[in-house]
């Protein structure tokens, strides 16, 4: 899906037209890197709050986030918590809980970050202020 398509796929959202949502939803299953992708990302997330979602496209989502979990933080990770949090249900959650717990230290980061957005918005965001600030004093040695 190139940029073109998802502002179409966006406006067809944003005028009630949720079948849009399956073109965005496999957007974001793709996964693609390339220049742009990760601000085009953020958008489809973004995007994705206003769609009347099936059951089969929530599912969708949630193992798209798990996949997240996996994978190194790119920009469009925070979007995805916030949106995610929305449509988790319990076995998501209990699946990040348990990533949570995880060996590997970088999965278990990123897990530790969305459950934050499970307990609440202003958690999730008071986490993701943390995690800025942790890096930013790593790299400048506050």
């Amino acid at each position: 899906m190139n940029r073109h398509e998802l502002r179409i796929a966006a406006r067809g959202i944003r005028e009630g037209n949720s079948r849009y949502a399956g073109a965005i939803i496999q957007f974001l299953d793709k996964d693609e890197y390339r220049f742009g992708s990760g601000y085009a990302k953020e958008y489809a997330w973004k995007m994705l709050k206003r769609a009347d979602l099936t059951e089969k496209q929530k599912e969708q989502l949630r193992n798209i986030a798990l996949r997240y979990l996996q994978k190194r933080m790119q920009r469009e990770f925070w979007y995805m918590c916030r949106f995610i949090h929305r449509i988790a249900d319990e076995a998501f959650r209990a699946r990040v809980k348990q990533l949570s717990a995880s060996k590997d230290e970088k999965v278990r980061q990123r897990a530790a970050l969305l459950l934050a957005y499970f307990e609440s918005s202003e958690k999730g965001e008071q986490a993701h202020h943390e995690f800025r600030w942790q890096g930013i004093s790593r790299k400048y040695r506050f």
